[in-house]
């Protein structure tokens, strides 16, 4: 006999309602809390410990366990008979969700399908943010909700973008307005109410919200709409498309608008019998993306956005929904020392094979492959591969397919983890052992280096000398390279060679417009020469580029901007937003709210930053921000004294 299900509603306001339909009064917002953070644990179940250090951290530990077992003791009356799906295991608490059934947890089940009836019902379980109407001055308990909130939110976004691209016009107007509504400064969500007005006839009011969207990119970021934007304003008015197109770009001989080809390539598969070669594959993948960038003629979608279809997808559905004409789709197999590496190029909409090839050669041929495969690509949606185009557009590849196989390792890794980057470092100079000339791994070799010191707040001429002569020699190897030049970039910023740094990064940005790094870097710079409002357009042209790249440094470099530019609200609401803050940025946020009048919350930030490194002093922060003008080190100073960091 099946039991009952009790209902947990998570998303919007609470709520808890019995098998009956009855609802169940949870009176604290505490235990409101506990509740999602058990239903929405991996596995169903935490331990004491950790419940007591999100919701009591700041008592004793006998004190929080006493709140802990207060609470749940409390909790069980108010529940009644829906009392059965709390559960305790020795230390541990947890919830039965054989007999509870969470809003949130179903909403992400189904965000996770590609049937349109599914996600449409996902879509009707989102109500809201996660938990709204519940506030704690728990600062881990509000680090966890942050974070819980913002992928709940991207979430959000992915499904009614997709829904807002398919089905009846009417269906795809809801949708959309519901996008915009998510957030409406994400320019993607912008246009598409724009192609859904003028799908269902709304010409005017297409038109209207485009008028919107630029006040509203004018007045909170002081940047004017995309060329996506601006294109699909233009296609409207002349009454030539429902939908967003990318943008047009000026043949050089005829000087006429032709749209530019969009492609997007899709994770290759991995057919290895080893299923740990999945590295492997996505290296391939990535580096045909990066291949493919550097022609300017193509309006290639990032692999931030591509890699979020994996596995046995539909590729017209995937093109469809990345705004893709031509989608890219292949598998890689190894075999002892050969490879058999298949590749497709598919016409979206008419889900029509324009070429497929199938290579078997030796791992030593991998390079000459991925050349191929991108000048294939190329001569056939530009129509001709210019030779010096190709030329340039290429790397200069690693002499050892073991040593680009070391490098790819070290890509995947999550090097924001201490012991990550000892592994990193050990795989890249393991690289360097086999290949002493490949730049790539010079590169990433100073980037991991400038990265542990920043961690350290050790950033002496000796060790800036040591990653400075990896950037450098990185360079000197393959001056072609976007990502080499970038680093240079990137380490002689925080070298104080400013009038170098630039003439890196901007090399850098020529080479690959769609450089990312590239342009958050450009927009640190700025920073630092004391332009705040254009570093603050160039992290929104970043952003833009790839709306799906939002690692938690992106709000950092956001918040610095906005600090710098002594926009403290913005600053914080940048910082609250990040999932994850390092101590010198928890210091800038510490500096921006006692600015804003906020006492108690700049102590919680600095006492979090204090954890990290107790010995934090302006000294350290200086080293860590790296300003030119006089006058912005004072402010910084200034703002820091203020906040309690010594000197």
């Amino acid at each position: 006999m099946a039991v009952p299900t009790s209902k947990l509603r998570l998303l919007g306001e609470f709520g808890f309602a019995n098998p009956d339909g009855q609802t169940c009064h949870v009176t604290t917002k505490k235990n409101r809390a506990l509740l999602a953070i058990l239903a929405m644990s991996k596995g169903g179940f935490l331990t004491r410990e950790q419940l007591c250090g999100l919701l009591w951290g700041d008592r004793a530990e006998e004190q929080a366990r006493s709140s802990l077992r207060q609470s749940l003791a409390v909790m069980r009356k108010e529940l009644g008979a829906s009392a059965i799906c709390l559960k305790t295991e020795d230390d541990r608490v947890g919830l039965d969700r054989q007999v509870l059934s969470v809003d949130v947890l179903e909403f992400l089940s189904c965000a996770s399908s590609d049937d349109l009836t599914i996600l449409t019902c996902g879509a009707g379980l989102y109500q809201g943010e996660l938990l709204s109407d519940v506030t704690l001055k728990e600062e881990a308990f509000e680090q966890w909700l942050s974070t819980e909130r913002r992928h709940i939110l991207d979430t959000a976004i992915l499904v009614f973008e997709r829904l807002s691209s398919y089905g009846e016009s009417a269906a795809r107007l809801t949708f959309a307005k519901k996008l915009v509504e998510l957030d409406p400064l994400r320019e993607a969500s912008q246009r598409a109410l724009m192609a859904a007005y003028h799908a269902v006839g709304e010409k005017g009011l297409a038109l209207q919200q485009f008028e919107e969207c630029k006040n509203l990119l004018a007045k909170e970021f002081a940047v004017s709409p995309a060329a996506e934007t601006l294109q699909l304003r233009n296609s409207i008015l002349s009454k030539q498309t429902d939908s967003a197109r990318p943008p047009k770009s000026v043949d050089e001989v005829g000087g006429k608008t032709t749209e530019r080809p969009s492609i997007a390539v899709l994770p290759f598969t991995n057919l290895s019998s080893n299923p740990d070669q999945q590295y492997f594959a996505d290296g391939i993948s990535e580096d045909i993306i990066t291949a493919l960038t550097r022609f300017k003629s193509l309006f290639i979608v990032s692999h931030n956005s591509t890699f979020r279809y994996r596995g046995d997808v539909d590729a017209s559905e995937a093109g469809r929904a990345l705004d893709a004409k031509f989608v890219v789709v292949g598998s890689v197999r190894r075999s002892g020392a050969n490879l058999r590496i298949t590749a497709q190029l598919c016409e979206t909409k008419s889900v029509k094979q324009v070429w497929a090839e199938t290579y078997n050669v030796p791992e030593t041929d991998l390079f000459k492959i991925q050349d191929e495969l991108v000048q294939t690509i190329v001569g056939t949606l530009v129509g001709r591969v210019a030779d010096d185009s190709v030329y340039h557009a290429r790397l200069k590849p690693p002499a050892s397919l073991a040593a680009y196989e070391l490098l790819l390792q070290a890509n995947s890794l999550n090097w924001e983890s201490p012991g990550a980057k000892v592994e990193v470092r050990r795989l890249l100079e393991s690289a360097i052992r086999l290949d002493p000339e490949y730049a790539t791994a010079y590169a990433l070799l100073a980037a991991v280096g400038l990265r542990e010191v920043a961690d350290q707040a050790k950033i002496t001429n000796e060790v800036l000398d040591s990653v400075l002569s990896h950037a450098r020699k990185a360079v000197e190897i393959d001056p072609n390279d976007s990502t080499c030049q970038s680093i240079l970039g990137r380490i002689l910023i925080a070298c104080r060679e400013t009038e170098l740094a630039a003439e890196h990064i901007s090399r850098a940005m020529k080479l690959n417009p769609n450089n990312l790094f590239a342009m958050f870097n450009y927009g640190s710079l700025l920073i630092q020469v004391g332009k705040p409002d254009e570093a603050i357009s160039w992290f929104t042209q970043a952003s833009r580029t790839d709306p799906y790249f939002n690692p938690s440094w992106v709000h950092e470099k956001f918040a610095l901007a906005y600090f710098t530019a002594r926009s403290y609200d913005l600053a914080a609401n940048q910082l609250a937003r990040a999932s994850k803050l390092r101590f010198h940025t928890l210091a800038i946020a510490a500096a921006s709210l006692q600015k804003l009048g906020k006492s108690e919350a700049a102590k919680q930030a600095l006492g979090r930053a204090l954890q990290v490194r107790s010995d934090l002093s302006i000294e350290i922060m200086h080293a860590l921000v790296p300003y030119s003008r006089p006058e912005d080190e004072g402010h910084l100073r200034e703002a820091l004294l203020a906040a309690g960091i010594p000197e």
